[in-house]
């Protein structure tokens, strides 16, 4: 009789560690899955707000350079129309 006690306590034990085993296995892999899943999301849309503001930053590079050409350029006629009135006085 105390055989067939142990034996059923052994496999009630041993059937509640393998579900709860089973349940922790489940909620563990769950968890990975779903970080690995939110860390994808927030770098990617980090590398779409980088990829914007590359994109601005380079237009308003471009923007900048030509502005700054310009400047120089009506610096530079300026410059160039004042010399031409001193020569002439």
């Amino acid at each position: 009789m105390m055989r067939v006690r142990l034996m059923w306590f052994s496999l009630g034990f041993g059937s509640t560690a393998g579900v709860m085993a089973n349940f922790v296995y489940k909620d563990l892999l769950l968890d990975r899955h779903s970080l690995s899943c939110q860390l994808n999301n927030q770098f990617d849309s980090l590398s779409s707000r980088l990829a914007n503001l590359e994109s601005v930053s380079s237009k308003a590079l471009v923007y900048a350079s030509i502005k700054a050409t310009v400047v120089v350029n009506n610096c530079y006629s300026a410059l160039r129309s004042e010399a031409s009135m001193w020569r002439f006085l």
